[in-house]
């Protein structure tokens, strides 16, 4: 583990993988070889190491406040939940969560069937949000970073030929916004007729998106003149 100071720790004592990091610094991350069977699940402040007292739960997101989402059970249909105040809550009986907000909003997608792509949002109770085919990231204020299925199509005939054609959407008050029709590009050659297609990340009013050539970019709103 490397910091931006220049410290470098390794904790040799852990074969895992490190999941989610916050503002503070603390790490959150999951084991392999955990040391009471049935706890995979640990933070790490850059000193000590916590090893959360949930059973069967695998931490996969972390907010500024220390509540962490994830799953509940590890096969192939886990259910999502939310670890507060060493109190671990169900979140979606349908989806881990992927991402949480300082609100300890969450996000996570079912991906049980590749054409039924289920978004989840779990406020207090569960909501689909089938307005998205993607949620790659949540801000502090509930905009979700993801992708709209906009020019999908079966390329066989049997459901799992189905070729997902994904343009870069944010989703915010019920509505997800393509944001192809929201951007002008027409000043960068190199993407100026080429769709966007994934919005990956989104931090202080700034959006990192894709392009289906390869290519990245960082949205950001226009000031006024």
């Amino acid at each position: 583990m490397a910091y931006a100071t220049g410290r470098t720790l390794v904790l040799d004592a852990i074969n895992g993988r490190a999941t989610a990091l916050n503002d503070d610094g603390i790490v959150l991350g999951t084991a392999d070889n955990q040391p009471s069977v049935g706890r995979p699940t640990f933070t790490f402040d850059g000193t000590d190491t916590t090893w959360l007292n949930a059973t069967d739960f695998w931490g996969r997101a972390l907010n500024n406040f220390g509540v962490i989402g994830g799953c509940v059970g590890a096969g192939p249909y886990p259910s999502g939940a939310v670890f507060q105040n060493g109190v671990l809550s169900p979140a979606s009986p349908g989806a881990c969560v992927d991402h949480i907000d300082g609100a300890g909003i969450a996000v996570g997608t079912n991906w049980s069937a590749k054409t039924m792509r289920r978004i989840f949002l779990w406020d207090g109770s569960s909501h689909d949000t089938w307005a998205l085919t993607e949620a790659n990231d949540l801000a502090d204020d509930g905009t979700i970073a993801g992708s709209v299925d906009f020019d999908g199509y079966f390329a066989g005939r049997t459901s799992d030929t189905y070729v997902f054609g994904l343009h870069a959407a944010l989703y915010s008050g019920g509505q997800a916004q393509d944001l192809n029709y929201l951007t002008d590009t027409s000043s960068h050659p190199e993407v100026a007729h080429v769709a966007m297609e994934r919005a990956l990340a989104i931090d202080g009013g700034k959006v990192l998106v894709s392009f289906r050539n390869g290519s990245f970019g960082v949205l950001e709103a226009a000031s006024a003149p």
